[in-house]
Protein backbone atom coordinates (compact mmCIF):
# COMPACT_ATOMS: atom_id res chain seq x y z
CA UNK A 1 0.00 0.00 0.00
CA UNK A 2 1.32 3.47 -0.86
CA UNK A 3 2.21 6.06 1.76
CA UNK A 4 -0.55 8.36 0.48
CA UNK A 5 -3.13 5.65 1.08
CA UNK A 6 -1.83 5.18 4.62
CA UNK A 7 -2.06 8.91 5.25
CA UNK A 8 -5.60 8.97 3.89
CA UNK A 9 -6.57 6.06 6.13
CA UNK A 10 -4.98 7.84 9.08
CA UNK A 11 -7.04 10.98 8.39
CA UNK A 12 -10.28 9.01 8.14
CA UNK A 13 -9.71 7.08 11.34
CA UNK A 14 -7.15 8.80 13.60
CA UNK A 15 -5.31 6.52 16.00
CA UNK A 16 -5.63 7.32 19.69
CA UNK A 17 -2.55 6.98 21.89
CA UNK A 18 0.05 8.44 19.53
CA UNK A 19 0.73 11.06 22.23
CA UNK A 20 2.43 8.29 24.25
CA UNK A 21 5.29 7.07 22.05
CA UNK A 22 7.23 3.92 23.01
CA UNK A 23 10.18 4.11 25.38
CA UNK A 24 13.52 2.33 24.93
CA UNK A 25 13.44 -1.45 25.53
CA UNK A 26 9.62 -1.52 25.15
CA UNK A 27 8.37 -4.53 23.20
CA UNK A 28 6.23 -4.38 20.06
CA UNK A 29 3.65 -6.41 22.00
CA UNK A 30 3.45 -3.63 24.60
CA UNK A 31 3.04 -0.92 21.98
CA UNK A 32 0.38 -2.83 20.09
CA UNK A 33 -1.52 -3.82 23.26
CA UNK A 34 -1.69 -0.22 24.43
CA UNK A 35 -2.87 1.03 21.04
CA UNK A 36 -5.47 -1.76 20.94
CA UNK A 37 -6.80 -0.77 24.37
CA UNK A 38 -6.96 2.94 23.53
CA UNK A 39 -8.72 2.31 20.21
CA UNK A 40 -10.89 -0.64 21.33
CA UNK A 41 -9.36 -3.06 18.81
CA UNK A 42 -9.31 -6.82 19.04
CA UNK A 43 -7.00 -8.92 16.88
CA UNK A 44 -9.29 -8.67 13.84
CA UNK A 45 -9.51 -4.93 14.30
CA UNK A 46 -5.71 -4.63 14.34
CA UNK A 47 -5.45 -6.70 11.16
CA UNK A 48 -8.08 -4.51 9.48
CA UNK A 49 -6.56 -1.16 10.48
CA UNK A 50 -3.02 -2.13 9.54
CA UNK A 51 -4.14 -4.26 6.58
CA UNK A 52 -1.95 -7.20 7.58
CA UNK A 53 -3.74 -9.90 5.59
CA UNK A 54 -1.99 -13.26 5.59
CA UNK A 55 1.11 -11.75 7.25
CA UNK A 56 -0.71 -11.75 10.61
CA UNK A 57 -0.74 -15.55 10.78
CA UNK A 58 3.06 -15.85 10.80
CA UNK A 59 3.91 -12.89 13.00
CA UNK A 60 5.92 -13.51 16.18
CA UNK A 61 6.73 -10.68 18.54
CA UNK A 62 10.39 -11.61 18.23
CA UNK A 63 10.35 -10.65 14.55
CA UNK A 64 12.34 -7.57 13.72
CA UNK A 65 11.61 -5.31 10.78
CA UNK A 66 8.17 -6.86 10.32
CA UNK A 67 5.31 -5.53 8.23
CA UNK A 68 3.30 -4.76 11.37
CA UNK A 69 6.13 -2.75 12.94
CA UNK A 70 6.66 -0.78 9.75
CA UNK A 71 2.98 0.10 9.51
CA UNK A 72 2.77 1.16 13.15
CA UNK A 73 5.65 3.56 12.52
CA UNK A 74 4.09 4.96 9.34
CA UNK A 75 0.60 5.41 10.76
CA UNK A 76 1.61 6.91 14.11
CA UNK A 77 4.41 9.12 12.82
CA UNK A 78 6.70 7.92 15.63
CA UNK A 79 10.46 8.06 15.31
CA UNK A 80 10.57 4.58 16.83
CA UNK A 81 13.07 1.78 16.55
CA UNK A 82 11.43 -1.41 17.86
CA UNK A 83 13.42 -3.20 20.56
CA UNK A 84 13.25 -6.38 18.47
CA UNK A 85 15.45 -4.77 15.82
CA UNK A 86 18.32 -5.06 18.28
CA UNK A 87 18.07 -8.84 18.06
CA UNK A 88 18.69 -8.75 14.33
CA UNK A 89 18.77 -12.54 13.91
CA UNK A 90 22.32 -12.56 15.28
CA UNK A 91 22.04 -15.84 17.20
CA UNK A 92 19.05 -17.56 15.57
CA UNK A 93 19.88 -21.10 16.70
CA UNK A 94 20.10 -20.01 20.35
CA UNK A 95 16.62 -18.46 20.35
CA UNK A 96 14.96 -21.38 22.13
CA UNK A 97 17.48 -21.17 24.96
CA UNK A 98 17.47 -17.37 25.14
CA UNK A 99 13.80 -16.48 24.83
CA UNK A 100 10.56 -17.64 26.44
CA UNK A 101 7.82 -18.98 24.19
CA UNK A 102 5.09 -17.68 26.53
CA UNK A 103 4.31 -14.14 27.63
CA UNK A 104 6.14 -13.14 30.82
CA UNK A 105 5.44 -9.84 32.53
CA UNK A 106 5.79 -7.67 35.61
CA UNK A 107 2.26 -7.04 36.99
CA UNK A 108 3.08 -3.45 38.01
CA UNK A 109 4.57 -2.61 34.61
CA UNK A 110 1.69 -4.21 32.70
CA UNK A 111 -0.94 -2.35 34.73
CA UNK A 112 0.81 0.81 33.54
CA UNK A 113 0.70 -0.34 29.93
CA UNK A 114 4.37 -1.35 29.67
CA UNK A 115 6.09 -4.61 28.75
CA UNK A 116 9.78 -4.90 27.97
CA UNK A 117 11.24 -7.25 25.40
CA UNK A 118 13.78 -8.25 28.06
CA UNK A 119 11.02 -9.71 30.24
CA UNK A 120 10.98 -12.50 27.64
CA UNK A 121 14.70 -13.17 28.17
CA UNK A 122 14.90 -16.58 29.87
CA UNK A 123 17.53 -15.52 32.42
CA UNK A 124 15.55 -12.51 33.69
CA UNK A 125 13.52 -13.70 36.66
CA UNK A 126 12.40 -10.39 38.14
CA UNK A 127 11.61 -6.85 37.00
CA UNK A 128 14.73 -4.68 37.42
CA UNK A 129 12.54 -1.64 38.19
CA UNK A 130 10.08 -3.04 40.74
CA UNK A 131 11.71 -6.26 41.96
CA UNK A 132 8.54 -8.23 41.09
CA UNK A 133 9.00 -11.84 40.09
CA UNK A 134 8.04 -12.14 36.43
CA UNK A 135 5.00 -14.30 35.84
CA UNK A 136 3.30 -16.05 32.95
CA UNK A 137 -0.11 -16.34 34.66
CA UNK A 138 -3.17 -14.15 34.96
CA UNK A 139 -3.09 -12.40 38.34
CA UNK A 140 -6.90 -12.62 38.57
CA UNK A 141 -7.47 -16.36 37.96
CA UNK A 142 -4.04 -17.98 37.70
CA UNK A 143 -4.44 -19.35 34.16
CA UNK A 144 -1.55 -19.25 31.68
CA UNK A 145 -1.68 -16.12 29.57
CA UNK A 146 -0.49 -17.94 26.44
CA UNK A 147 2.12 -17.94 23.70
CA UNK A 148 4.11 -14.79 23.00
CA UNK A 149 2.65 -14.35 19.53
CA UNK A 150 0.06 -12.20 17.81
CA UNK A 151 -2.80 -14.42 18.96
CA UNK A 152 -6.52 -13.89 19.39
CA UNK A 153 -6.16 -14.96 23.03
CA UNK A 154 -3.94 -12.00 23.92
CA UNK A 155 -6.04 -9.47 22.03
CA UNK A 156 -9.66 -10.59 22.60
CA UNK A 157 -9.91 -7.74 25.11
CA UNK A 158 -6.50 -6.07 25.56
CA UNK A 159 -5.08 -6.33 29.09
CA UNK A 160 -7.87 -8.75 30.08
CA UNK A 161 -7.79 -12.52 30.50
CA UNK A 162 -9.93 -14.47 28.01
CA UNK A 163 -10.52 -17.16 30.66
CA UNK A 164 -11.92 -15.04 33.51
CA UNK A 165 -12.34 -11.58 31.89
CA UNK A 166 -10.34 -10.14 34.78
CA UNK A 167 -7.28 -7.93 34.47
CA UNK A 168 -4.21 -9.99 33.60
CA UNK A 169 -2.03 -7.75 35.76
CA UNK A 170 -4.48 -7.98 38.68
CA UNK A 171 -5.20 -4.25 38.41
CA UNK A 172 -6.95 -2.18 35.72
CA UNK A 173 -4.98 -0.56 32.96
CA UNK A 174 -5.38 3.22 33.25
CA UNK A 175 -5.12 4.84 29.84
CA UNK A 176 -3.37 7.89 31.25
CA UNK A 177 -0.96 6.15 33.62
CA UNK A 178 1.64 5.76 30.89
CA UNK A 179 2.49 9.41 31.41
CA UNK A 180 4.16 8.51 34.69
CA UNK A 181 6.28 5.82 33.03
CA UNK A 182 7.43 8.22 30.34
CA UNK A 183 8.38 10.89 32.87
CA UNK A 184 10.79 8.28 34.25
CA UNK A 185 12.10 6.95 30.94
CA UNK A 186 15.68 7.45 32.13
CA UNK A 187 15.00 4.91 34.90
CA UNK A 188 13.68 2.45 32.33
CA UNK A 189 16.76 2.88 30.16
CA UNK A 190 19.07 2.50 33.17
CA UNK A 191 17.29 -0.63 34.44
CA UNK A 192 17.62 -2.55 31.17
CA UNK A 193 21.01 -1.23 30.02
CA UNK A 194 23.07 -4.12 31.54
CA UNK A 195 21.16 -6.87 29.72
CA UNK A 196 21.10 -4.85 26.50
CA UNK A 197 24.89 -4.50 26.68
CA UNK A 198 25.26 -8.20 27.50
CA UNK A 199 23.26 -9.19 24.46
CA UNK A 200 25.16 -6.84 22.15
CA UNK A 201 28.43 -8.49 23.24
CA UNK A 202 26.88 -11.97 23.08
CA UNK A 203 26.25 -11.52 19.36
CA UNK A 204 29.99 -11.91 18.78
CA UNK A 205 31.07 -13.90 21.85
CA UNK A 206 28.59 -16.75 21.41
CA UNK A 207 28.82 -17.48 17.70
CA UNK A 208 30.51 -20.81 18.49
CA UNK A 209 27.43 -21.86 20.48
CA UNK A 210 25.13 -20.75 17.68
CA UNK A 211 27.14 -22.96 15.31
CA UNK A 212 26.86 -25.93 17.66
CA UNK A 213 23.12 -25.42 18.14
CA UNK A 214 22.42 -25.28 14.40
CA UNK A 215 23.09 -29.05 14.24
CA UNK A 216 20.35 -29.74 16.74
CA UNK A 217 17.35 -28.22 14.97
CA UNK A 218 15.74 -31.63 14.31
CA UNK A 219 16.32 -33.15 17.73
CA UNK A 220 13.40 -34.65 19.64
CA UNK A 221 12.11 -33.51 23.02
CA UNK A 222 14.42 -35.44 25.41
CA UNK A 223 17.43 -33.95 23.66
CA UNK A 224 15.82 -30.52 23.32
CA UNK A 225 15.76 -29.98 27.07
CA UNK A 226 19.35 -31.19 27.45
CA UNK A 227 20.55 -29.00 24.59
CA UNK A 228 19.03 -25.87 26.15
CA UNK A 229 20.60 -26.75 29.51
CA UNK A 230 24.00 -27.24 27.87
CA UNK A 231 23.77 -24.00 25.91
CA UNK A 232 22.76 -21.93 28.94
CA UNK A 233 25.45 -23.65 31.01
CA UNK A 234 28.04 -22.76 28.39
CA UNK A 235 26.77 -19.18 28.24
CA UNK A 236 26.98 -18.90 32.03
CA UNK A 237 30.58 -20.10 31.91
CA UNK A 238 31.88 -18.24 28.87
CA UNK A 239 29.77 -15.06 28.81
CA UNK A 240 28.50 -14.48 32.39
CA UNK A 241 25.24 -12.65 32.92
CA UNK A 242 24.86 -9.25 34.61
CA UNK A 243 24.06 -9.18 38.31
CA UNK A 244 20.61 -10.43 39.39
CA UNK A 245 20.12 -12.47 36.24
CA UNK A 246 20.51 -16.24 36.21
CA UNK A 247 19.87 -19.26 34.03
CA UNK A 248 17.31 -21.41 35.86
CA UNK A 249 18.15 -24.78 34.33
CA UNK A 250 21.77 -24.39 33.24
CA UNK A 251 23.88 -27.57 33.24
CA UNK A 252 27.37 -27.64 34.72
CA UNK A 253 29.67 -27.97 31.72
CA UNK A 254 33.27 -27.98 30.59
CA UNK A 255 34.22 -26.05 27.46
CA UNK A 256 37.35 -27.43 25.82
CA UNK A 257 39.08 -25.78 22.89
CA UNK A 258 42.30 -26.39 21.01
CA UNK A 259 44.34 -25.41 17.98
CA UNK A 260 45.79 -28.16 15.82
CA UNK A 261 48.26 -27.66 12.98
CA UNK A 262 48.18 -30.05 10.04
CA UNK A 263 50.77 -30.83 7.39
CA UNK A 264 48.68 -30.07 4.30
CA UNK A 265 46.24 -27.36 3.33
CA UNK A 266 42.90 -27.81 5.04
CA UNK A 267 41.07 -27.05 1.85
CA UNK A 268 42.58 -30.01 0.02
CA UNK A 269 41.43 -33.63 -0.02
CA UNK A 270 43.29 -35.39 2.79
CA UNK A 271 44.00 -38.95 3.87
CA UNK A 272 40.60 -38.85 5.57
CA UNK A 273 38.33 -37.41 2.86
CA UNK A 274 34.66 -36.64 3.37
CA UNK A 275 33.61 -40.14 2.33
CA UNK A 276 31.88 -42.01 5.10
CA UNK A 277 33.18 -45.43 4.21
CA UNK A 278 36.76 -44.33 4.91
CA UNK A 279 35.84 -43.60 8.52
CA UNK A 280 35.46 -47.27 9.45
CA UNK A 281 39.15 -47.94 9.89
CA UNK A 282 42.52 -46.26 10.34
CA UNK A 283 42.87 -43.29 12.66
CA UNK A 284 39.23 -43.14 13.87
CA UNK A 285 39.25 -46.82 14.80
CA UNK A 286 42.54 -46.52 16.70
CA UNK A 287 41.28 -43.51 18.66
CA UNK A 288 37.92 -45.18 19.21
CA UNK A 289 39.48 -48.30 20.72
CA UNK A 290 41.85 -46.33 22.94
CA UNK A 291 39.06 -44.06 24.23
CA UNK A 292 36.77 -47.05 24.82
CA UNK A 293 39.42 -48.56 27.05
CA UNK A 294 39.60 -45.31 29.02
CA UNK A 295 35.84 -45.18 29.39
CA UNK A 296 35.59 -48.84 30.35
CA UNK A 297 38.15 -48.28 33.08
CA UNK A 298 36.24 -45.21 34.25
CA UNK A 299 32.91 -47.07 34.33
CA UNK A 300 34.45 -50.05 36.10
CA UNK A 301 35.92 -47.98 38.94
CA UNK A 302 32.93 -45.77 39.74
CA UNK A 303 30.46 -46.55 42.55
CA UNK A 304 27.28 -48.25 41.36
CA UNK A 305 23.89 -46.82 42.23
CA UNK A 306 21.39 -49.00 44.04
CA UNK A 307 20.30 -51.91 41.90
CA UNK A 308 23.10 -51.49 39.38
CA UNK A 309 24.90 -54.57 38.13
CA UNK A 310 28.34 -55.00 39.64
CA UNK A 311 29.79 -57.21 36.92
CA UNK A 312 30.28 -57.10 33.16
CA UNK A 313 27.16 -57.90 31.18
CA UNK A 314 27.90 -60.35 28.39
CA UNK A 315 25.71 -60.97 25.41
CA UNK A 316 23.91 -64.27 26.15
CA UNK A 317 20.65 -63.17 27.74
CA UNK A 318 21.95 -59.59 27.85
CA UNK A 319 18.68 -57.81 27.21
CA UNK A 320 17.09 -59.39 30.25
CA UNK A 321 19.74 -57.67 32.37
CA UNK A 322 19.30 -54.17 30.94
CA UNK A 323 17.18 -53.05 33.89
CA UNK A 324 20.06 -53.91 36.25
CA UNK A 325 22.60 -51.68 34.53
CA UNK A 326 23.94 -48.59 36.29
CA UNK A 327 23.63 -45.24 34.51
CA UNK A 328 27.32 -45.29 33.51
CA UNK A 329 27.10 -48.84 32.19
CA UNK A 330 23.95 -48.07 30.20
CA UNK A 331 25.49 -44.90 28.75
CA UNK A 332 28.65 -46.79 27.78
CA UNK A 333 26.73 -49.53 25.99
CA UNK A 334 24.36 -47.10 24.27
CA UNK A 335 27.28 -45.04 23.03
CA UNK A 336 28.77 -48.19 21.48
CA UNK A 337 25.47 -48.98 19.78
CA UNK A 338 25.45 -45.50 18.23
CA UNK A 339 29.08 -45.54 17.09
CA UNK A 340 29.47 -49.14 15.95
CA UNK A 341 27.92 -51.39 13.37
CA UNK A 342 26.50 -54.46 15.10
CA UNK A 343 28.05 -53.57 18.44
CA UNK A 344 27.96 -56.50 20.90
CA UNK A 345 26.02 -55.78 24.05
CA UNK A 346 28.98 -56.22 26.36
CA UNK A 347 31.11 -54.36 28.86
CA UNK A 348 33.95 -56.79 28.31
CA UNK A 349 37.48 -55.81 27.33
CA UNK A 350 37.59 -57.55 23.95
CA UNK A 351 37.41 -54.86 21.24
CA UNK A 352 38.34 -57.09 18.31
CA UNK A 353 36.02 -56.91 15.34
CA UNK A 354 34.82 -53.38 16.07
CA UNK A 355 33.47 -51.74 12.90
CA UNK A 356 32.48 -48.08 13.06
CA UNK A 357 29.17 -46.95 11.60
CA UNK A 358 29.14 -44.97 8.35
CA UNK A 359 29.90 -41.33 8.96
CA UNK A 360 30.15 -41.72 12.71
CA UNK A 361 32.96 -39.14 12.91
CA UNK A 362 31.73 -36.99 10.04
CA UNK A 363 30.68 -34.31 12.55
CA UNK A 364 34.31 -34.04 13.68
CA UNK A 365 35.68 -33.19 10.23
CA UNK A 366 37.18 -29.71 10.05
CA UNK A 367 38.41 -28.57 6.67
CA UNK A 368 38.04 -32.16 5.39
CA UNK A 369 40.57 -33.37 7.96
CA UNK A 370 39.76 -35.57 10.92
CA UNK A 371 41.93 -34.89 13.96
CA UNK A 372 42.77 -37.32 16.73
CA UNK A 373 41.69 -34.86 19.41
CA UNK A 374 38.38 -34.27 17.66
CA UNK A 375 37.70 -38.03 17.55
CA UNK A 376 38.37 -38.34 21.26
CA UNK A 377 36.25 -35.34 22.25
CA UNK A 378 33.33 -36.48 20.11
CA UNK A 379 33.31 -39.81 21.96
CA UNK A 380 33.71 -38.34 25.43
CA UNK A 381 31.09 -35.69 24.71
CA UNK A 382 28.57 -38.26 23.49
CA UNK A 383 29.16 -40.43 26.57
CA UNK A 384 28.83 -37.47 28.95
CA UNK A 385 25.59 -36.32 27.31
CA UNK A 386 24.07 -39.80 27.55
CA UNK A 387 25.01 -39.95 31.24
CA UNK A 388 23.35 -36.56 31.73
CA UNK A 389 20.18 -37.83 30.02
CA UNK A 390 20.01 -40.45 32.75
CA UNK A 391 19.90 -44.19 33.30
CA UNK A 392 16.20 -44.56 32.47
CA UNK A 393 16.70 -42.91 29.09
CA UNK A 394 19.72 -45.06 28.23
CA UNK A 395 18.16 -48.31 29.43
CA UNK A 396 14.98 -47.65 27.44
CA UNK A 397 17.03 -47.06 24.28
CA UNK A 398 19.13 -50.18 24.93
CA UNK A 399 15.97 -52.25 24.94
CA UNK A 400 15.55 -51.26 21.26
CA UNK A 401 18.77 -52.99 20.33
CA UNK A 402 18.30 -52.77 16.56
CA UNK A 403 17.47 -49.07 16.62
CA UNK A 404 18.63 -46.72 19.37
CA UNK A 405 16.16 -44.19 17.82
CA UNK A 406 18.30 -41.08 17.70
CA UNK A 407 21.09 -39.65 15.57
CA UNK A 408 24.61 -39.19 16.78
CA UNK A 409 24.44 -35.46 15.98
CA UNK A 410 21.97 -35.16 18.88
CA UNK A 411 24.66 -36.13 21.41
CA UNK A 412 27.56 -34.09 20.02
CA UNK A 413 28.37 -30.47 20.89
CA UNK A 414 31.31 -29.67 18.64
CA UNK A 415 32.30 -26.87 16.25
CA UNK A 416 35.43 -26.03 14.32
CA UNK A 417 36.86 -23.78 11.64
CA UNK A 418 39.79 -24.25 9.28
CA UNK A 419 42.19 -21.37 8.72
CA UNK A 420 45.37 -21.80 6.66
CA UNK A 421 47.01 -25.00 7.95
CA UNK A 422 45.33 -25.06 11.33
CA UNK A 423 42.12 -26.30 12.90
CA UNK A 424 40.42 -24.36 15.68
CA UNK A 425 38.00 -26.57 17.59
CA UNK A 426 35.65 -26.21 20.58
CA UNK A 427 33.30 -28.62 22.34
CA UNK A 428 30.88 -28.59 25.28
CA UNK A 429 30.75 -31.54 27.66
CA UNK A 430 28.48 -31.98 30.70
CA UNK A 431 30.48 -32.27 33.89
CA UNK A 432 30.85 -35.79 35.25
CA UNK A 433 32.98 -36.33 38.31
CA UNK A 434 36.47 -37.62 37.48
CA UNK A 435 35.67 -38.21 33.79
CA UNK A 436 39.05 -37.90 32.00
CA UNK A 437 37.89 -35.26 29.54
CA UNK A 438 40.76 -32.82 29.92
CA UNK A 439 44.02 -34.34 28.72
CA UNK A 440 46.91 -31.95 28.24
CA UNK A 441 46.06 -31.28 24.58
CA UNK A 442 42.56 -29.98 25.42
CA UNK A 443 42.66 -26.56 27.02
CA UNK A 444 39.74 -25.74 29.28
CA UNK A 445 38.04 -22.49 28.21
CA UNK A 446 40.79 -21.53 25.78
CA UNK A 447 39.48 -18.05 24.97
CA UNK A 448 42.12 -17.32 22.34
CA UNK A 449 40.98 -20.29 20.24
CA UNK A 450 37.28 -19.56 20.79
CA UNK A 451 37.82 -15.92 19.79
CA UNK A 452 39.28 -17.07 16.46
CA UNK A 453 36.28 -19.36 15.89
CA UNK A 454 33.84 -16.56 16.74
CA UNK A 455 35.52 -14.08 14.40
CA UNK A 456 35.60 -16.60 11.56
CA UNK A 457 31.92 -17.45 12.01
CA UNK A 458 30.87 -13.78 12.16
CA UNK A 459 32.83 -13.14 8.95
CA UNK A 460 31.10 -16.09 7.32
CA UNK A 461 27.66 -14.76 8.26
CA UNK A 462 28.45 -11.29 6.93
CA UNK A 463 29.83 -12.74 3.72
CA UNK A 464 26.62 -14.58 2.86
CA UNK A 465 24.18 -11.84 3.85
Amino acid sequence: MSRLKYQALHRRDPILGTDLPPVQHESTFSVLLRLAARNVWNRNGICRVFELGDAAHNFSFYDGDSLLQQRIIEMTGWNWQPAEWELGGRLPHLNDALWSKVLRFCPICLSNGFHSLWFQFSAMQECPMHGCVLTDRCQSCGSLVGAYRFTTKLFTTPFKCPECSGWIAGAPFNHGSGDDLRRHRSSVEFAFAPISTWFAEAASNLQFLNQIACRWTDSDSPFKLLHDRLLTGAMALYHPLPARLRWEFAALVDIVAWRHEVASSLGAVSDMPHRYGYLRYGLPLLVYRATLRTLRSFVGTRPFEAGGANRPMERPGGLTQVSRLSTLQAAYLLMRMVFERGAPLTLGADLRGVVLDDGVFAHALVGNILGRLACRVIMLGAFAMLVDLGGDFCRARLAKIDNPSFQISSVIAFAGVALANAQYCVAILPKIGALPILPAEHNHLNRDVIDVINIALVSRVLKYR
